[in-house]
């Protein structure tokens, strides 16, 4: 089980990210305090994990092999409102991570794994969608591990 306090939250509701006798097919919860009880965000059978927060737009994103129980494709999940997740970038063979939101909440930083040695990063448009890959520092194959957006 994994938790995290909810960003912008004044009650005490967390995430919690739980799995049910180590099956890998985490579901990710809110809690509601007031009511004593929690929100199921994901849909309860597949494989879900908890990505990056952005406490402003109270926003978060789930990785999730929802789709075909095989690829992990991101989705936006709103902690307001129970509308149903959105798809943020579906993919096919291919393992990306979102890392951490820009300020501003129109970007993510992402990583596409390819092995402990090689990772590249890249930047999301979540309005558009548009993957735009970054520079390795060094020669590739390289792996660009934790990454975040300079608060500036």
């Amino acid at each position: 089980m994994c938790s995290s306090d909810l960003p912008g939250s004044s009650d005490g509701a967390i995430i919690l990210s739980v799995s049910q006798g180590g099956n890998e097919n985490d579901q990710v919860l809110q809690s509601q305090p007031t009511e004593g009880r929690f929100r199921l965000l994901t849909d309860g059978k597949s494989r879900n994990l908890l990505g990056p927060i952005h406490r402003e737009l109270r926003t978060a994103v789930i990785h999730s092999n929802r789709r075909n129980g095989r690829d992990t494709d991101l989705f936006l999940c709103s902690l307001d409102s129970t509308t149903p997740l959105r798809p943020l970038l579906e993919v096919s063979n291919e393992h990306w991570n979102a890392m951490d939101w820009s300020p501003d909440g129109q970007r993510l930083l992402l990583q596409k794994y390819v092995s402990i040695n090689e990772s590249l990063p890249a930047i999301l448009e979540v309005s558009t969608g548009r993957l735009t890959p970054l520079p390795l520092a060094g020669p590739a194959p390289s792996a660009a591990m934790a990454m975040r957006f300079a608060a500036d």
